[in-house]
């Protein structure tokens, strides 16, 4: 384990040198003037921080209930990815995996598959369909795989370690409980893209929220060298750092501005998406269209931005080293 302080400091160094730059739904986020880390502080409390993740909230309430109904892709890209990196199925590890959609298909493919996830809903879905997933936190589980004795070749967190409040802390978690030689994969987005760097311009002139911002669902923002120092700070050596497509549809990017949240809970009422029926998404219309022309040119200057600079979201691959990642501080 690692002594990073959690009180007031940087989630990444520890530094308390650290000023809010932006805000998004009222929280603000945070840099760090020594190294450059982005979090939203002061974090949220754990009990708000689970409430986001209930199906309450809206959160995978469409979710399907049969993972052989659900694509392949992702599974697939991620074996492929995987064997180029010389890394053959094992015992595999995902960190928030939701429903199990990814393990259900990666077990397909010869993987030894096991998830954690905290939602119960999401979690039931998974576990209906054959999967062994844990509930509860990193924390609150990885002594218990500790104590069975379990030990994980491949553990995969994909857009997960943005919504992490101490994310230094879990990785260091997580590698005690992967074998010597084991690989970390991390997918996060990239905040050096085109939207977030627009957006936050945007932002600055106009006192806006920082839109790109999915705070305070989104705990942590990463730009290359910052996601690469947390895995070498964690025990683990980088041997491959990716900007991989795709990018984020525009029709999501304008849901993640934050105006609409609550339009977003009424149009799942049910499990489905309900538009034609909905009262409240008719009576958003003039606030959709305000907000569509504002998100428009920055989702547009950030396509061509990346597709000129690269900047897509980041794909981390790590081994796990064979120090004691207790020795940093």
């Amino acid at each position: 384990m690692c002594n990073i302080p959690i009180d007031d400091g940087c989630p990444l160094c520890g530094d308390r040198n650290h000023r809010a730059f932006a805000e998004q739904r009222g929280v603000s986020i945070h840099l760090c003037e020594v190294c450059g880390f982005m979090f939203v502080f002061p974090p949220p409390e754990e009990g708000s921080l689970r409430s986001l993740y209930q199906l309450s909230s809206g959160y995978y309430a469409t979710a399907s209930e049969n993972l052989k109904d659900t694509s392949k892709w992702s599974a697939v890209q991620l074996h492929q990815l995987l064997a180029e990196h010389g890394v053959a199925p094992g015992r595999f590890l995902e960190i928030g995996c939701s429903s199990g959609s990814l393990i259900y298909h990666l077990q397909e493919l010869g993987w030894d598959v096991v998830g954690v996830e905290v939602n119960p809903g999401t979690a039931r879905i998974a576990r209906d369909n054959g999967l062994v997933v844990y509930l509860g936190t990193v924390e609150s589980i990885v002594e218990s795989v500790a104590l069975k004795g379990e030990l994980f070749d491949v553990i995969y967190l994909g857009d997960v370690i943005e919504h992490l409040p101490q994310p230094l802390q879990t990785l260091s978690l997580l590698r005690s409980v992967m074998r010597p030689g084991g690989t970390l994969i991390l997918r996060t987005p990239n905040s050096l893209c085109g939207y977030a760097q627009a957006s936050l311009k945007y932002a600055q002139v106009f006192r806006a929220p920082w839109y790109y911002s999915e705070a305070p669902y989104h705990l942590c923002e990463f730009t290359p060298t910052t996601l690469r120092a947390l895995i070498t700070r964690a025990g683990f050596t980088v041997s491959s750092l990716l900007c991989q497509p795709p990018r984020v549809p525009l029709r999501y990017t304008i849901g993640a501005t934050g105006k609409f949240d609550e339009l977003k809970k009424a149009l799942k009422i049910g499990g489905r998406y309900r538009f034609a029926s909905a009262r409240r998404f008719w009576m958003s219309m003039p606030a959709l269209v305000g907000m569509t022309a504002i998100i428009v040119p920055l989702w547009m200057f950030g396509a061509v931005f990346d597709k000129i600079n690269g900047t897509y979201p980041l794909v981390a691959i790590a081994k796990k080293s064979q120090r004691d990642s207790s020795v940093f501080v």
